[in-house]
């Protein structure tokens, strides 16, 4: 063994397979359990961003809880000096997005795809775990279509606080649901979303969403209509149409509750080769159970039989002797059916509650024509404040009812500034406000090789490479890029509003260009 190769003591370095300045990926072999791992390291001095070490971390303590054959396993984890590393499992394969591309599955392909990662899914779901960023390149295949899934550096559990709203932002654009893209609380159903997403992607080849940047994108998940996506699933089953169309439901109530409701949807069942152990428990306790019930049910047979016939003997004894007897057992017959409904009418006042019901809608007519109304769309969404009080959520259902009067109007979406806008209500009058968020703000994407932290008219950013453009208004900017191997780059560009400039700056060359 070369000792050259050989790290923290116990990984054996086989090929690197991914590296930068702080972290890096290895197969390796484990030489206290000899097998091949994937390693999985993290450099903690000078770490620039404390999130990355944050979601190490987490994702070790996530994935040390999940032991399901369709999710990666972590072997080990630990620290190493100033170093943090994870191993997995090995599992010889290609991600699914290199499997799309390179051919369509059949339907029993499909279905044996599926069914893995809602397995697994379920798996993780029923542990409390969001996985937060389930894509194709996230999920591992084989060459015999058996399926894993793959990193967890988002994933979160339920039980975990999110400590700010920013953190809860993290994802990949094209694959995050509505609630996500909006930096709600997430709950297992955002998982559901991404996975529709995936599902539709394998029997269209397509993802519905994909724009031509990344505000497209994200504006296609917040308002894409439902019947434009029904358009590219005509040549499948309505069943399987419906279930994935579901999943892609914009408002989490009305999409599947939970992974089981979709594998009870799609009939799927877990794999004999899967779960054989487990299968085969299961059957010999139902088979003892079935033993146990069909002795008990034939003692109730009998015991309901044996009260029968000595109930039928009784009630023999009990039938009237005389007319007379006859006559009296036969007014004390059950109340007729207009007694009923008499006695009914006496609980459950109909007319009374219509009439309520009517007065109400005749007040507020009256009251609503003395009022006016204002019809507010925003895109992607925002948080209505009507004179600085919070009043609702677009989409909205029905306009928004306003005495006469001058009101400010405050639109707010936690990634962009706020936008206000002063409108006079008359009565009887219809206004429309109509916002657009990417058109009314600017958008820098930063391409900084090898990368850089990035501050914006002063303001610390963050370090490259970021997952969204990012958002400035309109203007003149002040741009500094700091890397600790090249010094400060200062620059100072103009952004149109709704323009995406793409900024390019490669410290090797130190040299930049805008690019329209």
């Amino acid at each position: 063994m070369n000792n050259e190769n050989l790290l923290f003591g116990k990984f054996e370095i086989i090929e690197t397979l991914k590296k930068d300045g702080q972290s890096s990926v290895y197969l390796a072999n484990h030489i206290y359990l000899n097998k091949k791992i994937i390693l999985k390291t993290l450099n903690t001095r000078n770490l620039k961003e404390p999130t990355i070490l944050h979601r190490f971390k987490r994702e070790a303590k996530i994935l040390a809880k999940l032991d399901h054959p369709n999710i990666i396993k972590v072997l080990d984890f630990g620290t190493h000096e100033d170093f943090f590393y994870l191993s997995f499992e090995y599992f010889e394969s290609q991600s699914l997005r290199e499997y799309i591309k390179t051919k369509k599955p059949n339907s029993d392909e499909f279905f044996k795809i599926v069914s893995q990662i809602l397995l697994g899914l379920d798996y993780a779901h029923k542990q409390k775990i969001i996985h937060r960023d389930l894509k194709p390149e996230n999920i591992l295949i084989d060459k015999n279509l058996f399926v894993k899934i793959a990193d967890f550096g988002l994933a979160l559990s339920e039980d975990e606080n999110q400590v700010t709203q920013q953190e809860s932002i993290v994802g990949t654009p094209g694959y995050m649901s509505p609630e996500q893209i909006r930096g709600e609380t997430l709950d297992t159903r955002t998982d559901i979303f991404s996975f529709g997403i995936i599902a539709y992607e394998l029997v269209t080849g397509k993802n519905p969403f994909i724009g031509k940047d990344v505000a497209a994108t994200i504006n296609n998940i917040l308002v894409l209509d439902k019947n434009e996506l029904t358009q590219s699933l005509t040549h499948i089953p309505e069943n399987l149409s419906n279930v994935i169309l579901k999943c892609l439901e914009k408002q989490r109530a009305n999409r599947f509750q939970n992974v089981s409701e979709i594998i009870s949807a799609l009939n799927i069942e877990k794999p004999l080769e899967t779960y054989s152990e487990e299968r085969t428990k299961k059957i010999l306790f139902t088979n003892k159970a079935k033993i146990v019930f069909a002795l008990i049910l034939a003692i109730l047979i009998l015991s309901v039989s044996y009260f029968h016939i000595k109930n039928s003997f009784k009630s023999q004894s009990e039938f009237p002797k005389t007319e007379s007897e006859a006559a009296n057992l036969k007014n004390q017959e059950m109340p007729s059916q207009k007694e009923i409904i008499s006695e009914t009418e006496k609980s459950i006042p109909e007319k009374k509650v219509e009439n309520i019901q009517k007065n109400l809608e005749t007040n507020q007519t009256t009251t609503q024509n003395l009022k006016g109304s204002l019809i507010i769309t925003c895109y992607p969404w925002a948080d209505i404040y009507i004179n600085n009080q919070k009043y609702e959520t677009t989409p909205l259902d029905n306009p928004i009812t306003l005495e006469p009067g001058n009101y400010t109007i405050k639109l707010v979406h936690p990634n962009f500034p706020p936008v206000e806008k002063k409108v006079e209500i008359n009565s009887n009058e219809v206004i429309t406000l109509d916002v657009n968020f990417y058109k009314t703000y600017s958008f820098i994407n930063f391409q900084i090789i090898p990368w850089g932290e990035v501050k914006i008219n002063g303001k610390r950013i963050g370090i490259s490479p970021f997952e969204r453009p990012l958002i400035v208004s309109p203007g003149k900017q002040f741009i500094e890029i700091y890397n600790p191997n090249f010094g400060n780059f200062i620059d100072t560009i103009l952004v149109q509003k709704g323009e995406t400039l793409i900024y390019k700056l490669n410290f090797n060359a130190i040299t930049n260009w805008h690019n329209n």
